[in-house]
């Protein structure tokens, strides 16, 4: 079965991911499954260095709060993961999930030290999952 096109992959700007280059061709990594989402969660708040209970948890502190927008973000960017599904993980609603996303995409046009955070993170989510070595090639 062909992948879909992504559009997404085209706009991809790289001064958000610097020296990380998409293979369009591949569209979004549709073979992941549940674990594999853990994972990135898991990965994340280990870069963060904090359990993944927090950051899958209700609090609202800054450090539980960016780490969890960066993993809701990268689930919904990069994967086939829906609002939705996302949602589920994290036991909250998708409308959460949404606002997370945009407000990431905001901060990461704005902030320069949120940009460069985001940027080691999902490198560091990336070197960690193999389906994910695949697609974003460090050039």
């Amino acid at each position: 079965m062909k992948p879909r096109h992504n559009p997404l992959a085209d706009s991809i700007n790289p001064y958000i991911y610097p020296g990380l280059y998409f293979n369009s061709r591949e569209g979004k990594i549709n073979n992941l499954n549940i674990s594999d989402y853990e994972a990135i969660i898991r990965h994340v708040s280990d870069f963060f260095r904090i359990p993944v209970e927090q950051v899958k948890s209700p609090l609202r502190k800054k450090e539980v709060m960016f780490p969890r927008q960066i993993a809701m973000h990268i689930l919904y960017v990069h994967t086939a993961a829906t609002f939705k599904k996302i949602a589920v993980m994290f036991n909250r609603d998708h409308s959460t999930i949404v606002v997370s996303k945009d407000r990431v995409e905001d901060l990461l046009d704005t902030d320069k030290r949120y940009h460069k955070k985001y940027r080691e993170c999902f490198a560091y989510v990336v070197s960690k999952i193999p389906e994910m070595q695949h697609t974003y090639k460090n050039k």
